[in-house]
Protein backbone atom coordinates (compact mmCIF):
# COMPACT_ATOMS: atom_id res chain seq x y z
CA UNK A 1 0.00 0.00 0.00
CA UNK A 2 1.21 3.32 -0.84
CA UNK A 3 0.69 6.47 1.71
CA UNK A 4 0.12 8.38 -1.76
CA UNK A 5 -2.98 5.76 -2.89
CA UNK A 6 -4.81 6.76 0.23
CA UNK A 7 -4.45 10.17 0.27
CA UNK A 8 -5.52 10.21 -3.65
CA UNK A 9 -8.99 8.05 -2.55
CA UNK A 10 -9.80 10.34 0.56
CA UNK A 11 -9.17 13.29 -1.80
CA UNK A 12 -11.79 12.03 -3.89
CA UNK A 13 -14.20 11.51 -1.05
CA UNK A 14 -14.06 14.61 0.22
CA UNK A 15 -14.30 16.11 -3.55
CA UNK A 16 -17.81 14.16 -3.81
CA UNK A 17 -18.96 15.01 0.00
CA UNK A 18 -18.55 11.17 1.02
CA UNK A 19 -18.89 10.91 4.76
CA UNK A 20 -19.51 7.25 5.20
CA UNK A 21 -16.15 5.73 3.98
CA UNK A 22 -13.36 4.81 6.08
CA UNK A 23 -10.20 3.46 4.40
CA UNK A 24 -7.83 0.75 6.18
CA UNK A 25 -4.24 -0.71 5.56
CA UNK A 26 -4.73 -4.30 5.72
CA UNK A 27 -2.30 -7.31 5.29
CA UNK A 28 -4.44 -9.37 3.24
CA UNK A 29 -2.87 -12.67 4.45
CA UNK A 30 -3.69 -12.21 7.81
CA UNK A 31 -7.57 -10.80 7.86
CA UNK A 32 -9.08 -11.24 10.37
CA UNK A 33 -12.83 -9.55 10.69
CA UNK A 34 -12.85 -7.22 13.99
CA UNK A 35 -16.70 -5.98 13.59
CA UNK A 36 -19.36 -6.51 11.24
CA UNK A 37 -18.50 -7.35 7.66
CA UNK A 38 -17.46 -4.62 5.23
CA UNK A 39 -20.36 -3.85 2.63
CA UNK A 40 -17.47 -2.79 0.15
CA UNK A 41 -13.36 -4.11 -0.18
CA UNK A 42 -11.68 -2.68 -3.00
CA UNK A 43 -8.72 -5.72 -3.71
CA UNK A 44 -7.20 -3.78 -6.73
CA UNK A 45 -3.87 -4.66 -7.98
CA UNK A 46 -2.80 -6.61 -5.53
CA UNK A 47 -3.50 -10.72 -6.69
CA UNK A 48 -0.19 -11.26 -8.92
CA UNK A 49 2.37 -9.95 -5.92
CA UNK A 50 1.15 -12.56 -3.60
CA UNK A 51 2.68 -16.27 -2.93
CA UNK A 52 -0.40 -17.64 -2.25
CA UNK A 53 -3.34 -15.45 -3.86
CA UNK A 54 -6.38 -18.02 -2.88
CA UNK A 55 -5.62 -17.71 0.88
CA UNK A 56 -5.98 -14.11 0.23
CA UNK A 57 -9.15 -14.21 -1.79
CA UNK A 58 -10.77 -16.60 0.62
CA UNK A 59 -9.59 -13.94 3.33
CA UNK A 60 -11.13 -11.21 1.57
CA UNK A 61 -14.65 -12.92 1.11
CA UNK A 62 -14.67 -13.64 4.62
CA UNK A 63 -14.81 -9.91 5.74
CA UNK A 64 -16.91 -8.42 2.77
CA UNK A 65 -20.59 -8.70 3.58
CA UNK A 66 -21.90 -7.03 -0.26
CA UNK A 67 -19.33 -6.44 -2.82
CA UNK A 68 -15.77 -7.25 -3.76
CA UNK A 69 -13.83 -5.88 -6.64
CA UNK A 70 -10.87 -7.95 -7.55
CA UNK A 71 -8.72 -6.48 -10.35
CA UNK A 72 -5.47 -8.00 -11.14
CA UNK A 73 -2.99 -8.21 -14.31
CA UNK A 74 -2.57 -11.01 -16.63
CA UNK A 75 0.59 -11.76 -18.60
CA UNK A 76 0.78 -14.71 -20.45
Amino acid sequence: MRPSSLEKARFVADALDLRNITYEERNCEDLKLDGPPYELCLFLGVLYHLENPMMCLRNISRITGELCIVETQVGR
